[in-house]
């Protein structure tokens, strides 16, 4: 201030509980400037402004994953050809928070059938039946529905190992 110029700043407090969006709870602007022999101050609720914005960036990075998403799916019919492309599309995606790896299993008869993988390793490529139950792949294969876990490679064994 003793340039003249005001001081000015932001202040900005996330709900601790929320370690993922980082939402913001309030948001304060207070500026400052010198004024004769003394200050002037003012200070102003920034928190609607601050959750607007918020809310955009989200919005936006939303969006620009679908649209990472869909030209990847778009760019072939070949399934072979698209899985690979697609799971390192989805696994860099921030908003999933996940590792930067990933399978796709098929049920082949009564086996585990390996897809597509991603940053995963050699030995994962022999996976089959011998899965355990509670295994998300196997989970994922009763409820034919997607499953997502954080289970190291090593916690089941391919069949053979």
């Amino acid at each position: 201030m003793d340039t003249g110029a005001p001081a000015i700043h932001e202040s900005l407090v996330y709900d601790p509980a929320d370690t993922h969006n980082h939402r913001v709870l309030r948001g304060i602007d207070f500026r400052a400037v010198r004024l004769g022999d003394g200050i002037a101050a003012a200070w102003r609720d920034i928190t609607d402004r601050k959750r607007a914005e918020q809310d955009s960036a989200r919005s936006h990075a939303e969006l620009m994953a679908l649209y990472q998403v869909s030209s990847v799916v778009s760019s072939t019919i070949e399934l072979t050809e698209m899985l690979p492309p697609l799971l390192g599309t989805l696994a860099a995606l921030p908003m999933l928070e996940l590792e930067p790896r990933g399978a796709l299993l098929v049920k082949s008869g009564s086996e585990l059938r390996l897809a597509s993988s991603h940053g995963m390793p050699e030995g994962c490529a022999a996976l089959s039946a011998t899965t355990p139950a509670d295994a998300p792949c196997a989970k994922a294969l009763r409820t034919a529905r997607p499953a997502w876990g954080r289970m190291p490679c090593g916690e089941h064994s391919p069949q053979g190992a």
